[in-house]
Order: structure tokens, then C-alpha cells, then sequence
């Protein structure tokens, strides 16, 4: 909570100067820096979702040294103790990230116009047009209505020079792209264009020299030879960046421009009817489904008296049921492999032990 609150209060910081007309102070540019680098408690890659925020800045970024040089100072106050521990976690840990989630985890861009999966009328149609049960990526929906009026309200904030709305058309932009991944995807299955192939061994080649962890070999996997890289696909291969996991989250970038737009849009409308009907067809896009609540199922535990056999110490996973076969996995020697062993017929019909 302490990231999410934090990066929450660098944005609203960061809007705070954009709006202010005198100069900016170094204060300002030290408080937002501190916020920036408190989020990184969240995770290492809330400061690539910081990069774009500051685009909302302009010129004034480049004009007004004293406060950007404020924001990194804080920042890295905050955010240096912060990836050192967490490099030296993973170094420990030997912690490894998988290419497999920053697509899997990814926005489909057809999803963005359709509402939550979880709506009120719409959320069982949503279900069967994905097919499968939804994963993160899958919950990309922004709906038509607030994604109709914040790309037409950003249009007429960049039209009509908006001192406020208009610079969040960078952000937007970017955060739209990033929440797609690195490979595009339709009904959240991979596209594929034999087109492309000679352009996505290049990348992947980049990736392998920069980063051969995540890029473990020169050529792209078979299955992915032929799919469409997109510019997420060269942000992965900054520093942390594919720590992510989830791309759809960059939606957080987004968001808060799109809604901005939206209302924008809604109070240039002539006509009072019009905005009402708007707003109510808006806010429908929020009746979702009630929560039920489901009874936890009755846990069965092993009992050490009733195993039989000569099993050395290892791990038991237990099935949820007691009816279901259970597997005994034996920790291995050192230089041997794990080996896996059927139990023995005492192992059936575990009760909770007595009180």
C-alpha cells in the first residue's frame, strides 16, 4: 500500500506544478522525488512508471533546473537503498523473470473497449467472448463510452491548446502502448505475421546480447517466431524493467488521462441533455456484479503416525480432498535429481487430527 499511496501522491504532485504559473520551487521538485522514490517499496519498476509522468512537465523540465534536479535527488534518496537491497535479494535468490508473463499478463487492445468482465449485464457475453478464464491481461477493460470520450477529449484539449489536458497526451499514449506488451495480441491470443519474422529476430537477438536471462537463446522460441513485436518489447530491455511481470499495469499511466479527457469533453458539450446522458451511460460502466462469497473447503492434514514405509524427509503436497491420490516428493541428494514416489495405502483416508 505505502508504493501504491506513494506513487498516487507523486502524481497528484506533479499536477499540482504543471498548474502552478509562478516558477517552481526546488521544494516541490524534492517532495515529488520523495514520493517517486518511496513507491519503489512497491516494486523496482515504479520508477520506469515515473519516466512518462514527467512529460507532463513539458519544457518547464528542461527550463527550470533547480526543481528537476530536486525530483532525481529525492528520488535517489529514497530509490537508491531501495534497488540496492533488491539486487542484492536477487542475487541471493537467484530470481529469475520469464518472458512467458510480460505477454500473458498484457492488454489486448479490443479489450479497451469493452466493459469489465465482471459488470452487472455485460459480464457474462464479456466471458464467453474470451473463452478461458480471465488472467490480469484479460482485465484491460476501460469500456467504450469513458475510452470514446477520453481520446475525443484529448483531441480537443491538443486542438484548443488546454494548458492542463493536453500534456497528458504523452502519458497516455505511452501507457497504452506499454500495457499492449511486447507482442500483440487479439481476444488475448499472440498475432502472428510471417511479415514480421525477420524484424522480431533482430530484437530478439538485441535482447539476447543485453539481457541473455531473459532471452536465453539467439534465435525466438519456435512459437513466437512469427509473432508481432511491439514497443514494449525494447522497454523490457531497460534496466528492471522486466520486473513488471504484469504489462497491463501500465494502464495506471493512462487512466488518470483518459478520465481527465473525458470530463473535459463533457463540459464542452452545448447541450446540458447530452452531458447527463453521457455521464449515466458512463457510470453504468461501473455496475458490477455482487461478490458471493463461498465457504472455505475442510482441510485434511497428514498425520506423521499414520505414514508407512520408508520414506526419507522430503516435501508432501497435500491434494485438497482426501479422496484424491497424494504425491510424496523426497528432497534429493546433493548432484541427484528430485524423484517422486507413489504413497503408501496409509496416506488414504487422512482425517483432521483430534484436538
Amino acid at each position: 500500500m505505502l508504493g501504491l499511496l506513494a506513487l498516487t501522491g507523486f502524481w497528484v504532485s506533479l499536477l499540482h506544478a504543471t498548474r502552478d504559473p509562478q516558477p517552481l520551487r526546488w521544494e516541490q521538485g524534492l517532495i515529488c522525488g520523495l514520493l517517486w522514490g518511496a513507491s519503489l517499496w512497491f516494486s523496482l519498476y515504479f520508477f520506469w512508471l515515473g519516466i512518462p509522468l514527467l512529460l507532463l512537465l513539458g519544457k518547464r523540465m528542461w527550463r527550470e533546473w533547480a526543481f528537476t534536479w530536486a525530483v532525481g535527488g529525492g528520488m535517489t534518496l529514497i530509490g537508491l537503498p531501495v534497488a540496492l537491497l533488491f539486487a542484492s535479494a536477487v542475487w541471493k535468490t537467484q530470481t529469475v523473470f520469464h518472458l512467458h508473463n510480460l505477454y500473458i499478463y498484457a492488454a489486448s487492445p479490443d479489450l479497451w473497449l469493452l466493459p469489465s468482465i465482471y459488470h452487472l449485464w455485460w459480464g457474462q457475453p464479456i466471458s464467453t467472448y474470451l473463452g478461458h478464464p480471465p488472467l490480469e491481461g484479460d482485465l484491460a477493460m476501460v469500456g467504450l463510452v469513458p475510452f470514446f470520450l477520453g481520446i475525443t477529449g484529448l483531441s480537443l484539449a491538443v486542438r484548443d491548446r488546454h494548458p492542463l489536458v493536453s500534456r497528458w497526451l504523452g502519458p497516455t499514449f505511452i501507457g497504452l502502448c506499454l500495457s499492449l506488451g511486447i507482442y500483440l495480441k487479439w481476444r488475448t491470443q499472440l498475432v502472428h505475421l510471417p511479415e514480421g519474422e525477420h524484424l522480431h529476430r533482430l530484437l530478439w537477438q538485441l535482447g539476447h546480447v543485453l539481457k541473455p536471462g531473459l532471452f536465453p537463446t539467439a534465435e525466438p522460441f519456435p512459437w513466437l517466431r512469427d509473432s508481432v513485436p511491439l514497443p514494449g518489447f525494447l522497454w523490457i530491455l531497460l534496466l528492471f524493467a522486466e520486473g513488471g511481470r504484469a504489462m497491463v499495469r501500465y494502464l495506471f499511466i493512462a487512466a488518470p488521462g483518459l478520465y481527465l479527457a473525458a470530463g473535459y469533453f463533457l463540459s464542452c458539450l452545448p447541450r446540458r441533455w447530452l452531458q447527463v446522458l453521457l455521464s449515466v451511460l458512463w457510470a453504468s460502466e461501473l455496475m458490477l456484479t455482487p461478490l458471493r462469497w463461498k465457504p472455505l473447503e475442510a482441510v485434511h492434514y497428514l498425520r506423521p503416525d499414520r505414514v508407512s514405509g520408508n520414506y526419507p524427509a522430503g516435501i508432501v503436497t497435500l491434494a485438497q480432498f482426501a479422496h484424491v491420490p497424494l504425491r510424496v516428493c523426497c528432497l534429493p541428494r546433493r548432484g541427484s535429481r528430485p524423484r517422486e514416489r507413489r504413497p503408501a495405502p496409509a496416506l488414504r483416508g487422512l482425517h483432521p487430527p483430534p484436538d
